[in-house]
């Protein structure tokens, strides 16, 4: 688990890597906004792709 600040917001989330699979989930307290990538592949880095959709809502 941890805390950030991703696109001025503050952000908890959880991060994980199953054997070929990464994924993320981050909550914005805030306002409500969730923000879940899951992907079957491992070279995908889930957490920058999460920060990317974040900073366009």
């Amino acid at each position: 688990m941890f805390k950030a600040t991703i696109a001025e917001r503050d952000v908890v989330g959880h991060d994980g890597e199953i054997h070929g699979c990464s994924s993320i989930i981050m909550v914005v307290p805030e306002s409500d906004e969730v923000v879940v990538v899951l992907s079957n592949d491992q070279e995908v880095l889930a957490g920058e792709v999460a920060e990317d959709i974040l900073s366009r809502l």
